[in-house]
């Protein structure tokens, strides 16, 4: 089945990205890696920068089976969810963005257009909402506001682990 995972960290994201993407290779099959990008906090809260990125993967596993796989390498990274806040700082945050044909959170893909990015790159076919004039504003996101920036040199790292 496909999948698109999203990745995000802003504690210690490049070591806790790098052991999410070892782990999660072992549970499915990685087609692709999208860039990694430095992002902004939502609700402009007062934390550290995120780095956020995808990859295509495909999965032998039911949905509900990936998302607790997902959840286990979050906690083997030392992810301690908080309930009380939705947007707390975290080691990582693994997300099923796709599953088979369905988005799973349409509303989430449209609020943050770093998750339109990295999808772009690695499955352009997929259809979502606000595709249409999602380039214009992206080219003021990078050109005019530097609220995302890519990561180049760290983008060449992770897919080194993937495609070794």
């Amino acid at each position: 089945m496909l999948t698109i995972i999203a990745f995000g960290s802003n504690i210690s994201p490049e070591d806790n990205i790098k052991k999410g993407l070892r782990l999660l290779k072992e549970a499915v099959r990685i087609d692709a890696l999208s860039d990694f990008y430095r992002t902004h906090p939502a609700g402009n809260r007062v934390q550290p920068d995120y780095i956020n990125g995808q990859c295509r993967a495909e999965t032998e596993l039911s949905f509900d089976c990936l998302k607790e796989k997902l959840r286990e390498i979050e906690k083997l990274c030392g992810r301690e969810r908080d309930m009380k806040d939705k947007y707390s700082s975290r080691t990582l945050d693994l997300d099923i963005l796709l599953f088979g044909e369905e988005l799973t959170d349409p509303e989430e893909l449209r609020e943050r257009d770093f998750l339109k990015i990295c999808l772009e790159e690695i499955a352009p076919e997929i259809r979502y909402p606000g595709k249409k004039d999602f380039h214009e504003r992206l080219k003021k996101k990078f050109m005019d506001d530097k609220q995302i920036i890519r990561l180049p040199e760290l983008s060449r790292e992770l897919k080194g682990l993937i495609y070794g």
